[in-house]
């Protein structure tokens, strides 16, 4: 047996050099020896260990265990796929002292995040150990092959599947794989059965590429961990990126039944509240009847209202919405109302009562405080032009008379444009003025 262990050692390792791989044999229980040897125990009894590849370069060459106990009968070890529960590889020894080792006559490839179990068959009652899979014990080794929990059958044989699982039990001897992996990893080369090689790197990341040269298996936990109304716990993507995973925009979250903060919802992964669902203008929120109360058009001047005259009338300077309307001002003494609103005579627009608004305070130039000048004529526009012409209303005036000191004021003011003042424009400007007076 020895012999054929060694020839088939040699084929194995001769025939991975050739490949271009360095390989090692690796045992993920360290070798460790059980301790706390205890007697009884049933008969046809199968225990082992449910494991996790976390590598897409094991590839499993030998099975074996540590049984020490007075019955020398033959034990068999079982390597199952753990989902399909179907054997992929299975020997017999009987054990001695220490550790014993049986070479695979067709290694077994194992599947970067998939779950298997070994397991060690015996007919007769024997010892068992006292070694549950507890951390930071070396029942519990990490990294490349993840020991994750005992699995057990009774009244079995040594091809059925261990479905039952005992977290902390005793179990008969110790059951282990021997497999061999790629040594280059870390070297920061995409070497041969590697998925990734970030050297140094390697590891520092939830998701990036870890310690065994592959990414973190789909759906590992990463980034954030939060699970909230609005937030899952981040995963891997099996690729190297960490997901975000936010529940869908408009999620009811967090409600927390008041009316006047409106109904809560998740926006890209924040819990969101819309606010005070009353019109700012014209309501307010109202938190014990769960309703938006009417204010604007209530003389009293409130909330966010820019003014409050008593109505909702649109264009006497406080709108329907009480808003202060262009061209007005508004007035109010503290929260009291209501407010008084006037037109704003000067600013170009025709509000209100004014007749005109020529965007000056200039008298008698056909607008004056914003009503037209007798004799002249104003346009709609706003501002507003004005131009001579019109009717000054004075019906007691015959038209002889009007004609007469027309022509007379016509004359007087042809008469002074012969005059045009000199040098200082201040001086002239007064002469002008006296010129036109005498």
């Amino acid at each position: 047996m020895a012999i054929k262990r060694t020839l088939f050692a040699v084929l194995t390792l001769t025939a991975l050099l050739w490949s271009g791989e360095t390989l090692a044999q690796i045992h993920p229980l360290q070798d460790t020896s059980p301790t706390t040897l205890n007697s009884g125990g049933v008969g046809n009894a199968q225990v082992g260990w449910q494991f996790t590849c976390n590598s897409s370069s094991v590839v499993v060459t030998e099975l074996g265990c540590w049984w020490l106990d007075s019955n020398t009968n033959s034990k068999t070890l079982t390597l199952f796929d753990f989902t399909t529960q179907v054997i992929l590889a299975q020997v017999t020894t009987t054990p001695g002292t220490g550790w014993i080792w049986i070479s695979l006559s067709s290694p077994v490839s194992l599947v970067n995040g998939h779950d298997y179990v070994v397991v060690g068959f015996t007919s007769t009652v024997s010892y068992y150990y006292d070694c549950a899979l507890t951390s930071p014990s070396p029942w519990m080794p990490t990294g490349t092959i993840q020991y994750v929990g005992e699995r057990t059958c009774t009244s079995c044989t040594a091809n059925t599947f261990p479905s039952s699982t005992y977290p902390q039990v005793c179990q008969y001897g110790v059951v282990d794989i021997g497999y061999t992996t790629n040594l280059d990893c870390g070297n920061g080369t995409l070497d041969s059965g590697e998925t990734c090689d970030d050297g140094v790197a390697n590891g520092s990341t939830d998701c990036g590429c870890q310690l065994t040269c592959d990414y973190s298996p789909a759906a590992s936990s990463c980034g954030d961990p939060t699970d909230d109304d609005c937030t899952d716990p981040d995963t891997c993507d099996g690729s190297g990126a960490c997901e975000t995973n936010d529940e869908p925009d408009g999620t009811t979250c967090l409600n927390d039944g008041l009316f006047c903060t409106g109904t809560e919802s998740c926006d890209t992964g924040v819990c969101t509240s819309p606010g005070d669902p009353c019109d700012p203008f014209t309501e307010i929120c109202d938190e014990v009847s769960s309703s938006c109360i009417l204010t604007c058009g209530n003389g009293t001047h409130e909330g966010a209202e820019q003014c409050d005259d008593g109505n909702q009338t649109d264009y006497d300077g406080c709108s329907s919405i009480c808003t202060i309307e262009d061209g007005w001002i508004c007035d109010h003494e503290g929260d009291a109302g209501p407010d008084e609103c006037e037109e704003i005579c000067g600013d170009g627009l025709v509000v209100g009562d004014e007749d005109c608004d020529d965007g000056n305070s200039i008298s008698d130039d056909g607008c004056t405080d914003c009503f037209i000048d007798d004799g002249w004529e104003c346009d709609d526009g706003e501002p507003s032009e004005c131009t001579e012409g019109g009717s000054d209303g004075d019906s007691d005036v015959d038209s002889d008379s009007d004609s007469d000191s027309d022509s007379d004021h016509n004359s007087l003011t042809t008469d002074s444009c012969i005059c045009r003042p000199m040098g200082n424009s201040r001086l002239g400007s007064l002469i002008g003025v006296i010129l036109t007076l005498i």
